[in-house]
């Protein structure tokens, strides 16, 4: 099925996300068969932050998305694009409130938001 997408004429553009192998993959193979290809590779999902984003929202997203499950889950935003400066200013104002008073601890102790998820 991804060779498919690939390689049929009537698929103009392919994107993934997920490991570097597939990804390097998708991206030779596409580009080979005339295809625009977008490859985020090493599994990394991105947020995209558009200039009339709503700020708190975006904030409340990125804490989420980035830190809820210690960031372990497929789901995860690792990666924020923002489409200029001013909602990256703006952006960067909101969040590192957020990220210095996030707590970090083991999941034992109740005030914890974010533990650990390897065991030695």
């Amino acid at each position: 099925a991804v060779d498919t997408l690939l390689t049929d004429a009537r698929i103009q553009a392919v994107s993934f996300v997920g490991s570097t192998a597939i990804g390097e993959y998708i991206y030779h193979t596409g580009t080979a068969h005339n295809k625009r290809v977008q490859a985020l590779c090493g599994a990394k999902n991105h947020m995209v932050v558009m200039p009339d984003a709503d700020m708190n929202q975006v904030t409340d997203a990125v804490m989420g998305a980035a830190y809820g499950s210690a960031g372990e889950r497929c789901m995860a935003i690792s990666v924020v694009v923002s489409v200029g400066d001013e909602p990256a200013d703006a952006l960067i104002e909101k969040l590192v409130p957020r990220l210095d008073s996030l707590k970090v601890g083991p999941y034992t102790e109740g005030a914890t938001e974010m533990g650990p998820v390897i065991n030695p």
